[in-house]
């Protein structure tokens, strides 16, 4: 976007610096009251430039253009023009001594008049996201600047984030962190580099003592005392997944009292190196505790990647009192061990606290679908039973076992239940209509159900003749997401199905088709659902489609005679 050279200042909806200070102090003027709030225009100029980790050029541009068009907005929307820079690039080609030699920029002499006008930008700056430069920058650059400078180069800096690219200059990041500097991100490229990372942390701890929020994300493998020497985390996250968690690693992480919000990548099954042992470790019998005291009294949230038996291993170590949300990315498992006995020895330990309103299980992608031994068991997750505050589960990947006197359990469980989901997969073990009755009858604050069906047609038919569900039943779902084979479900079975579905949920609009693998998806450019599945989804959308139908007919003929009743 151009940005003009001159402005109108004509129009009078502009307001210039002495409009304000020429008006009295004894009129209230809303304009005023408004344009002279730094919050509030930090507010609108932050909404225009948008997400600012994309650095896009169009927003940044109609700030220029904010700021050339009056006076008093030209602080607010410089501040929110340089809050988020891709590198210290933009701030470096503010010195004049910054030029460019055969392709590569360099710092000729320095004098202290050169850094005016970049300290006036540089304490405007919260957030450098440390991306791959347009240009070359010699390391040399770097060097200098660290010997010139007795103060601050980014005085006000929250965050500095560090994504995964090798042409990203690592020593710059040695300039950057202060008192005040919040967050850390650290992802592969960085975290692989052994002497930075041995270098860095070290060097943080110590500049950054206030740090509150350290993502690592890699496949190396650091010790994690270097993490440890953090105490006032309140968010950690640890994807590393080469790195393995022994009990003294735990126990270490469990002395963060202030941890609220912890992600761990459990590590392999097995340790695949010998540890990286702190010289305490090697000085005591420590590792010889198998299950040393459990912490994390304090962690409100909580998300665990690995196999169920690294997770049920991890979770042996924690005490989880304030626990809210957990998330559960299931990682393949190589070594052939039966699952269900992790899994519940896993949700064993969640269930220790009350206080969970949502749990989240993502199973591995790679489970064989169709094979009940593949498939997560509503069995296994049963320990989960006790949390009668839970608002929220959703299961998704693989697949779900569980009759429905199992669902009949879940939904007395989770009375609270707001969202309910579970996998899109056909099983000879799965729900069948009657399961629906239970939750239209035991959580009546259900906004989200997003269920499949056995594909047993016979099954089906003989539950819903045995389901019976009061015709002056209220319950306020509203939208049904349904994963089937009903393709060859007779005509007059639809009519009932939709007559159940009309007294079960009397709020109910819309009954959606539920997808869960890529190849069974609507391609958009045809219209058409791809792969083999192309009549069961032509059937599903003529059978569910006239049942959505017959259900909206009922429910407004219902709501007529209510009204005559009335």
């Amino acid at each position: 976007m151009d940005i003009p050279e001159t402005t109108d200042w004509s129009d009078t909806r502009s307001i210039s610096l002495e409009d304000l200070t020429s008006t009295s102090a004894t009129v209230s003027d809303p304009r005023m009251d408004v344009l002279s709030n730094p919050d509030i225009m930090s507010l609108i100029f932050d909404h225009l430039a948008g997400d600012q980790s994309l650095i896009d050029s169009t927003p940044r541009s109609s700030l220029l253009n904010v700021i050339k068009t009056c006076t008093i907005f030209m602080e607010p929307a410089l501040d929110t023009l340089w809050k988020t820079l891709p590198s210290l690039l933009p701030l470096l080609l503010l010195l004049p001594s910054f030029i460019l030699v055969d392709n590569v920029y360099m710092l000729e002499d320095v004098v202290d008049s050169d850094w005016e006008r970049f300290d006036v930008h540089a304490r405007r700056v919260r957030t450098i996201y440390m991306e791959p430069l347009p240009s070359s920058i010699s390391q040399d650059v770097y060097l200098q600047i660290q010997r010139i400078r007795s103060t601050h180069l980014l005085p006000a800096l929250r965050e500095l984030r560090i994504p995964d690219n090798s042409s990203i200059h690592l020593s710059s990041t040695f300039l950057l962190p202060t008192e005040h500097l919040k967050m850390i991100e650290l992802n592969n490229n960085a975290i692989s580099n052994s002497q930075f990372i041995r270098q860095f942390l070290p060097s943080l701890s110590v500049t950054s003592p206030n740090l509150t929020h350290l993502i690592l994300r890699g496949t190396a493998t650091i010790s994690l005392d270097l993490i440890t020497r953090f105490t006032r985390l309140r968010t950690l996250e640890i994807q590393l997944s080469g790195t393995y968690l022994y009990p003294q690693n735990m126990e270490d992480l469990g002395n963060l009292e202030d941890l609220v919000e912890l992600t761990l990548d459990v590590g392999p099954v097995n340790p695949t190196l010998a540890p990286i042992r702190t010289r305490r470790q090697q000085t005591s019998n420590e590792d010889n505790v198998a299950v040393p005291p459990r912490k994390f009294h304090q962690v409100r949230r909580l998300r665990l990647i690995g196999t169920p038996m690294s997770m049920s291993r991890v979770l042996d170590h924690m005490e989880l009192k304030m626990l809210e949300t957990v998330v559960i990315d299931e990682v393949q498992d190589q070594s052939g061990s039966q699952p269900g006995n992790f899994w519940l020895r896993c949700f064993e330990r969640l269930s220790a606290s009350h206080f969970v309103t949502s749990i989240e299980i993502n199973q591995a992608p790679q489970r064989t679908r169709g094979h009940d031994q593949n498939s997560l068991d509503l069995a296994w997750i049963s320990p989960l039973f006790v949390l009668s505050r839970v608002e929220r589960l959703a299961i998704t990947g693989g697949s779900l076992t569980g009759s429905d006197g199992s669902y009949r359990n879940l939904t007395k469980a989770f009375p609270a239940l707001r969202t309910f989901i579970i996998p899109p997969a056909h099983h000879s073990h799965g729900m069948t209509l009657r399961s629906l009755s239970y939750f239209s009858q035991n959580c009546p604050n259900l906004q989200e159900l997003k269920v499949c069906f056995g594909y047993n047609i016979a099954q089906n038919i003989t539950a819903l003749k045995d389901t019976q569900v009061s015709p002056r039943h209220h319950h306020a779902l509203r939208n049904i997401s349904v994963a089937s084979q009903f393709g060859s479900f007779p005509v007059a079975q639809m009519v009932e199905v939709a007559q159940f579905l009309v007294c079960a949920f009397p709020n109910l609009t819309a009954i959606k088709q539920y997808y869960g693998f890529p190849e069974h998806r609507p391609d958009p450019s045809v219209g058409q659902v791809t792969g083999c599945h192309n009549m069961a989804s032509t059937y599903f959308k003529l059978r569910w489609a006239w049942a959505a139908t017959l259900v909206n007919v009922s429910r407004k003929t219902r709501r007529r005679e209510d009204a005559t009743i009335h």
